[in-house]
């Protein structure tokens, strides 16, 4: 019998990298990991970082819901988002976030991106998220486990090109 040792976080600062380990781990030798199989116990350093979606291919972009929403989510999308689906997004991301969870279906593995998002005139939130494939038979998806860090940074005015590369005044 394989035994498949726990995924070790110490070293690792990245919530994408540890939420791959322990999607690799919960999964063993299939092709992804059942929804019943997440531990939040297991992953609690990243589980506010984790978001779940309802999704398999009989959904339309407007269809996919929030099952779970770690506080750290919450906090970055501004409410709690949870049991509600993309239609009632009102923001440009939704359109966005349906192309990638269509990525992950389509393709059947996970999709790890990393953007920008404008949030208001002065205010930008750089992300990293991983978006993992869940179901129970490792043929149909029937969720979407992610993680997600991100910080929000202001925007800075920018110089105009000529300034930029004269000394400090």
């Amino acid at each position: 019998m394989y035994l498949y040792p726990k995924p070790d976080y110490k070293d690792e600062k990245r919530v994408t990298v540890k939420l791959q380990k322990y999607w690799d781990y919960i999964r063993k030798d299939i092709p992804f990991a059942s929804e019943r199989s997440i531990q939040p116990s297991e992953m609690e350093s990243i589980w506010e970082n984790c978001f779940i979606v309802k999704a398999d291919n009989s959904c339309k972009k407007e269809d996919y819901q929030f099952k779970y929403l770690g506080q750290n989510i919450i906090k970055a999308y501004g409410e709690d988002l949870t049991g509600k689906t993309l239609a009632k997004i009102v923001a440009t991301e939704a359109s966005h976030l349906a192309d990638k969870y269509e990525l992950v279906l389509a393709r059947k593995r996970p999709v790890a991106n990393e953007g920008e998002l404008h949030i208001s005139k002065t205010a930008v939130m750089k992300y990293r998220q991983i978006l993992l494939p869940l179901g129970d038979d490792g043929v149909n998806i029937t969720a979407i486990l992610g993680g997600m860090s991100y910080k929000i940074v202001e925007n800075e005015k920018k110089q105009p090109f000529f300034l930029r590369f004269r000394g400090k005044k």
